[in-house]
């Protein structure tokens, strides 16, 4: 009987009845940031000086609207740091005025999507989060990204005739940056989501991703590399 006794108060005891974590085996991760795509390295500079302007520059003003990304990765280490493989996909657009002239925009209107796919390796130095609530982020992955310029009815526009205004280039990316891990700041409610949703950890995702998409060094690619600084919500299942 007193064996029970003390079995009862043991089980009842925090020490005792702490809360185990769920096995981590996905992260999904969205993120967002400002995106200026390098096209205008696709034309000579003795073009875009003779019209004052480089296509882009003319047409989009350098505009940079937010490229939202969806991705996920499986787990394949998680005991010295997590290495992870998957992929992402985003989705980026901007809208623009034709040309007219050389450097002279018109009242026809003309939108540039682009997106943007990613096979990737990630490594996470989350073996000192529970000291310090800040992991470094490793990433390099090869892309594809498919890209189309539309005109003012909403139809793929044309080069020249018989060339439409779409493809796809391929390059590659790496990133580097920080996720800083929520749970840290209320571990309670991470123990609750867990629980309830699976989910072992949170983190407010900070990256720096820098791509070369130029069909590897092609000359006659549609280049669309250029430097992102991406904020996100990361979450390990």
């Amino acid at each position: 009987m007193m064996r029970l006794v003390v079995l009862l108060l043991l089980a009842a005891s925090p020490a005792f009845a702490q809360f185990q974590e769920t096995d981590r085996t996905v992260d999904v991760q969205i993120r967002a940031g400002a995106y200026l795509p390098d096209i205008d390295s696709t034309f000579p500079a003795a073009a875009c000086k003779a019209s004052g302007q480089c296509p882009y520059e003319a047409v989009f003003q350098n505009d940079d609207p937010l490229m939202l990304m969806l991705g996920a990765e499986r787990h394949l280490l998680v005991d010295v740091g997590t290495l992870s493989v998957g992929g992402a996909i985003g989705y980026w657009n901007v809208a623009g005025k034709t040309l007219i002239g050389p450097g002279v925009r018109g009242n026809d209107s003309t939108e540039l999507s682009v997106v943007p796919m990613m096979l990737q390796a990630t490594y996470k130095l989350d073996v000192i989060q529970d000291i310090i609530p800040v992991v470094p982020v490793l990433r390099v992955g090869v892309d594809y990204y498919y890209w189309r310029v539309l005109d003012g009815e909403g139809e793929v526009a044309s080069f020249e005739p018989g060339q439409k205004a779409e493809g796809g280039t391929w390059g590659w990316h790496y990133t580097y940056g920080a996720h800083i891990l929520l749970d840290y700041f209320a571990p309670e409610m991470a123990a609750d989501f867990d629980r309830d949703a699976g989910v072992n950890n949170s983190y407010l995702t900070i990256e720096v991703q820098q791509s070369d998409i130029t069909d590897f060094g092609s000359s006659k690619a549609f280049r669309l590399g250029g430097e992102v600084l991406f904020f996100g919500l990361g979450l390990d299942i």
